[in-house]
């Protein structure tokens, strides 16, 4: 989690959080609950949403990394699940225009140095 001085940190996150909160994107099935939420306010950010922090966290069991490569019907179905999966999300997100290229603006500002 950013500090506080790091506010185009806190700022990404808050649109992420408001992003995975939009109807369309949080009951989309290519969509699993990406975040959870950790607050040192009992408000909850509703008097200063600079108050409450998130943490984001990917639930995944695994990675394609792990899934051993054989040329066979059952790894070329799961490679078109994946990318199936993969353009749907992206097509409901730029629907929204809310689609995230990962580049990051100013680096240093995710660096959390101190």
């Amino acid at each position: 989690m950013p500090p506080p001085e790091h506010e185009a940190s806190l700022n990404e996150l808050q649109r992420e959080r408001d992003i995975y909160r939009l109807a369309s994107v949080k009951s989309a099935a290519s969509f699993r609950k990406l975040y959870d939420v950790s607050s040192d306010s009992m408000d909850m950010g509703k008097t200063d949403p600079k108050s409450i922090r998130y943490v984001a966290f990917e639930w995944l069991e695994t990675t394609l990394q792990d899934v051993e490569y054989r040329p066979d019907i059952h790894t070329y179905a799961l490679i078109g699940a994946v990318l199936r999966t993969a353009l749907d999300s992206c097509a409901i997100l730029e629907d929204k225009t809310l689609v995230n290229t990962g580049r990051v603006s100013n680096f240093e500002a995710l660096a959390f140095a101190d």
